[in-house]
């Protein structure tokens, strides 16, 4: 998630302090305790959608229902499923008639799969979010204070974005301009690093993998603490480079600018769902699940907002659950997900009507790969595109080709070599590895 941390939107110092102490115990809380405080602040979201938002009020009457009808999550399939589209257009019911007493910041969500939405998220979940984020970077050694960097471009879009790095003494907090990343910047980036004594990073997964990559071919050493993931999925490959670059654990997480649902990984590699953040759903996909794994679309409801409450938002990503409740090495009581797999639109569909969810596999151990794209056209036409180096040779290409035919059965697939000005286009905003643009019968 894309998100940043302006000091007077989360200067809130008692509430964090009190969210802090919450969650620094509720995540070794017993199920039944979880269950109970995320059963409290749903009744209250509720309720306050009712009374305040036009678009709840008018829903509940529709259907019959009264707050009180929702008692719990268990319940809230009595509610239809919001889309992104209802938010996009609905916006403006969606709103709290007190919108502007909760202290809003408007924001516009990425719009990966079609027109942006605006959200509005008040201070209660700006206090959530810097607590949430707390402990979840504290999982990997993190104490507030100390020094971290991000790599991105969203701190140099209101500055010079020719800048390579911007350093704020007062957060201890190294920027690093992702549009920037190259052989030369690569070096420049690893000495802030170590003058800053920067012991932790963050940034999206693709950008950390060709930082990784950078410093490799560069032969420098940079070693951290802990790397903290977020924005996009994960894939192995990614995981094993940066890992080897920085000499440290990758710690991912999920979330997303409406802020429904929170999924954070710890040391033990546990995906663990945040109950205290928002009510997780999971929209079943058959076709794509099986007796020992459930794969559906991710459905959020959020506990905190209340400028702009969402209820059952449909976010468009995959997630993969076991049933049951596992737990995880790590003790913590927060139910866990197998993985997130990405948008619905990363899921590629067969000429005989198969769904493969994880077609990324293809370049597991496949040497010279700085990016790559799998792009779906029609439902037997295939591109795979490739920043290559030059380990890449012919014979790898024609392995990764050999190995993508087996899953997807007979297909037409071409291999486009492209250059790293092509990629940053490509990649657009968001990377995906997965691209699909065929119809299918998915939710989300």
């Amino acid at each position: 998630m894309a998100i940043d941390f302006k000091l007077k939107d989360f200067c809130h110092p008692l509430p964090i302090l009190r969210l802090r102490r919450f969650l620094e115990r509720s995540q070794w809380a017993d199920e039944a305790d979880l269950e109970r405080y995320q059963g409290d602040r749903l009744r209250a979201t509720v309720r306050h959608a009712y009374a305040r938002v036009p678009y709840y009020r008018a829903l509940f009457d529709r259907l019959g229902l009264r707050p009180e009808d929702i008692d719990g999550p268990r319940d809230l399939g009595a509610l239809p499923v919001l889309s992104r589209e209802d938010l996009r257009v609905r916006g403006h019911q969606l709103m709290a008639t007190d919108l502007w007493r909760h202290r809003p910041v408007r924001y516009r969500t990425t719009g990966t799969t079609g027109e942006p939405a605006t959200v509005y998220l008040d201070k209660h979940t700006n206090v959530l979010e810097f607590c949430y984020y707390w402990r979840y970077w504290s999982w990997g050694g993190y104490r507030l204070g100390r020094p971290f960097a991000e790599l991105g471009v969203h701190a140099f879009l209101g500055a010079d974005p020719r800048a390579e790095m911007r350093y704020t003494p007062w957060t201890r907090k190294l920027d690093l301009n992702a549009a920037r990343l190259g052989g030369v910047a690569v070096v420049e980036f690893a000495g802030a690093l170590r003058k800053h004594r920067v012991a932790f990073l963050k940034g999206p997964p693709s950008g950390l993998h060709v930082f990784a990559l950078l410093l490799e071919r560069a032969r420098l050493e940079v070693a951290l603490e802990a790397v903290f993931t977020a924005g996009e999925t994960l894939l192995p490959h990614q995981r094993q480079a940066i890992e080897r670059a920085f000499h440290c654990r990758v710690l991912d997480s999920y979330g997303h600018m409406e802020r429904t649902v929170g999924i954070s990984q710890c040391p033990d590699g546990g995906y663990h769902v945040n109950p205290e953040y928002g009510v997780l759903e999971v929209e079943k996909i058959d076709r794509l699940s099986t007796d020992s794994l459930t794969v559906g679309t991710i459905v959020g409801t959020s506990l905190h907002n209340r400028a702009m409450p969402l209820l059952r938002y449909r976010t468009g990503d995959l997630i993969e659950l076991r049933p049951g409740r596992p737990r995880c090495r790590c003790g913590r009581s927060l139910p866990l997900c197998e993985r997130v797999l990405g948008r619905t639109q990363d899921v590629l569909v067969t000429r005989d009507g198969r769904y493969v969810t994880n077609a990324f596999v293809v370049f597991h151990g496949v040497p010279g790969v700085a990016w790559f794209q799998i792009v779906q056209h029609e439902r037997d036409r295939f591109e795979i595109r490739v920043q290559a180096e030059e380990a890449f040779t012919a014979a790898e290409e024609d392995k990764v080709k050999a190995s993508l035919g087996r899953l997807l059965g007979p297909a037409r697939i071409a291999v486009r070599r492209v250059t790293a000005a092509a990629r940053e286009r490509l990649a657009g905003p968001k990377y995906r590895s997965v691209v699909s643009h065929v119809d299918k019968d998915l939710p989300g």
